[in-house]
């Protein structure tokens, strides 16, 4: 048995955007405001200036980790955050590089675009208390021309993304265009949010002003808010006059750089009173997205696979060869018996539908020695390699990933559930790397013995 071895609204291009409503922020970012301590708002082009006390917040937290055996990484990553934290509190908004330097950025490959001004080579975040600050670089000195600079603002934990932004490069002072999650125009605005085009383009966001631009049920975002410890940022260059986008940078995540230190792992969104361990069941890198369930189902989760912008798809994705979570290896994360499998749905052949009288998910399904029931589903069609009855032990193959069932796009949906309870439990996988970033070498991650599954972050296995 083989084993695993150790838009007129613009959009970005080549992606499947998740439409999930952007219910927006004021009490979501008065929470926020209550939690951590603010600094006064500085002007574009000052310096902050921080208490000598806060390091000390740092310094405290990592001796206390270490007393108490805390893994490696969670210690490091703490170190980061704190050194990341003490440089970019040096920001000016000048257009200028230098203040950027030390500051973690996500390199892109340089494509095809013939303009170096507006050739996006890499980018860089650093979310202080008041404010988020972006840095744009690009090949040639930034286009001052009729250009449009976008970034796409992932910063609570409810979708994909949360805000587009767009700042026109020239004309009567900056205008500042904002779209929901999906698509739609919320406002135009051009106080507060500072903005300068030299070296490099340098934008800082403050929290208050996206605060200001939420206007239904602010009060469901507020624990959203506080659940997600980073911000994810997707810059992208839009030609205004043509409406198609230049180039699309690398996206880039970071913990909150906050005075006082963020948890680096959301909070669950109830409590967990207990857990079913097991490995990580696939190769290479993937995306926790939260399940379509909730209430029984509340611990299951999609996984998919995403490029360096976050999409889940090259080309058009109107074929399911298309995605990059199509056709890879699934192996058992646990062992025991198969009690069931489905192997006969074909695939749906186009992604974003699903076809009336579509049938059941292929899928694998094990019970442990324990009492629980591993389901994992939407396999490709006829690719389960396993039997009902079969004996497994862990690691080893199962099938392969397709678009079967109720599904939308390739992908795995999977979760343990208690049979006694009929509910799902949440999920700890063994020995597995979680990241921010969907890129290699991201400085965030943290090779962990053990690790409680959450949403919206990269996991692969660590061997």
């Amino acid at each position: 048995m083989t084993k695993r071895q150790k838009y007129s609204t613009p959009r970005r291009p080549g992606q499947i955007l998740i439409s999930i409503s952007a219910t927006l922020v004021i009490a979501a970012m008065a929470l926020l405001l209550n939690v951590h301590k603010l600094y006064s708002q500085s002007v574009s082009g000052s310096r902050q200036t921080v208490p000598g006390s806060e390091s000390a917040q740092y310094g405290a937290l990592i001796t206390r980790l270490r007393e108490q055996g805390g893994q490696v990484d969670d210690i490091r990553v703490y170190e980061l955050m704190r050194d990341v934290r003490e440089l970019a509190l040096g920001i000016r908004v000048d257009g200028k590089k230098a203040d950027w330097e030390g500051i973690p950025r996500a390199e892109s490959v340089i494509g095809n675009v013939v303009d170096g001004s507006t050739d996006i080579v890499a980018s860089a975040i650093a979310p202080l208390d008041h404010a988020l600050y972006i840095a744009i670089y690009t090949r040639d000195k930034p286009t001052q021309k009729s250009w449009s600079w976008y970034v796409q603002l992932d910063v609570t934990a409810v979708a994909n993304f949360d805000f587009q932004i767009g700042i026109k490069s020239v004309g009567p002072g900056n205008r500042f265009r904002v779209y929901t999650s999906h698509g739609e125009t919320v406002r135009d605005f051009i106080e507060d949010i500072d903005v300068s085009i030299d070296e490099i383009v340098e934008i800082r966001i403050p929290w208050t002003r996206l605060a200001q631009l939420a206007t239904q049920k602010p009060q469901e975002y507020a624990a959203e808010l506080e659940r997600q410890p980073f911000v994810r940022v997707t810059p992208f260059v839009w030609a205004n006059s043509e409406s198609y986008s230049i180039d699309e940078g690398t996206t880039i995540a970071s913990y909150k750089l906050f005075a006082t230190p963020v948890a680096l792992d959301s909070t669950p969104p109830k409590p967990v009173n207990s857990f079913f361990s097991m490995d990580f069941p696939f190769q290479g890198k993937w995306f926790v997205s939260p399940g379509p369930w909730r209430g029984a189902h509340e611990w299951a989760y999609d996984m998919h696979r995403r490029d360096n912008s976050m999409a889940t798809n090259f080309g058009s994705g109107k074929t399911p060869g298309e995605y990059y979570a199509w056709n890879q290896p699934v192996f058992s994360p646990v062992s025991g018996t198969v009690r069931r499998i489905v192997n006969d749905t074909p695939d749906i052949e186009t992604p974003g539908t699903i076809p009336p009288g579509q049938g059941t998910n292929n899928g694998v399904f094990i019970d442990s020695a324990d009492g629980y029931s591993i389901a994992l589903v939407h396999f490709k069609y006829q690719s389960v390699v396993v039997s009902a009855g079969q004996h497994i032990q862990v690691g080893d193959l199962l099938g392969y990933t397709g678009n079967s069932g109720q599904s939308y796009q390739p992908h795995i949906h999977h979760g343990v559930t208690n049979k006694q309870l009929d509910e799902t439990v949440p999920l700890q996988y063994r020995n597995v790397i979680v990241s921010l970033n969907p890129w290699a070498n991201d400085p965030w991650a943290r090779r962990l013995s053990t690790w409680l599954v959450r949403e919206r972050v990269f996991v692969e296995p660590w061997q």
